[in-house]
């Protein structure tokens, strides 16, 4: 069983020393690590998740890795405004293992369109199947042609696809 690699999607998102990147819904951090070391201690990544204890993990994690950009904040990522974030601060969005379980999806691209400087970057990676129980329940799939045609409703434009391994899609796509 193959599994995703943040460090190896963090590269196709062609982050550079001191970018701003945003890790909506961040969850574990993986992916917040991952881009902290792409950005080096120029840049700064702001891991932003619901759950407070997910944030402590995440902030434990870098700062037993010496990472002193990555910064933790408590925000709903569905709401306007619920990622406490100045207007086009980002270079990147990382939206990973998220769409399946968010709600207002709507909510949440206008937010990632907010926070997104002009050319920033989207990644997307999530489930593409329940794969019998490993990953979400059926019911909360959100398949790659439904997370395509969502960025497009808001005006992001697809860019390339991100290799999702066995059991997800990836892909970047860009504010214009």
């Amino acid at each position: 069983m193959q599994f995703i690699s943040p460090i190896d999607h963090i590269k196709k998102v062609e982050l550079s020393p001191g970018d701003v990147v945003v890790d909506a819904g961040a969850g574990s951090g993986s992916y917040t690590i991952a881009a902290a070391h792409a950005v080096t201690a120029r840049g700064t990544v702001y891991a932003v998740d619901v759950h407070k204890e997910l944030l402590a993990r995440v902030h434990a994690d870098a700062t037993a890795q010496g990472l002193e950009n990555v910064h933790t904040l408590w925000g709903d990522i569905e709401l306007k405004n619920g990622i406490q974030l100045n207007d086009g601060i980002a270079d990147a969005v990382l939206l990973c293992n998220t769409l399946f379980m968010v709600e207002n999806k709507d909510g949440l691209m206008e937010e990632v369109k907010r926070i997104l400087k002009e050319k920033g970057r989207l990644l997307i990676v999530d489930w593409s199947d329940s794969h019998s129980g490993v990953g979400p329940h059926a019911d909360h799939v959100f398949l790659e042609k439904d997370a395509r045609a969502l960025i497009e409703k808001h005006g992001l434009h697809f860019v390339r696809e991100v290799d999702g391994a066995t059991h997800h899609y990836g892909f970047v796509a860009m504010k214009v």
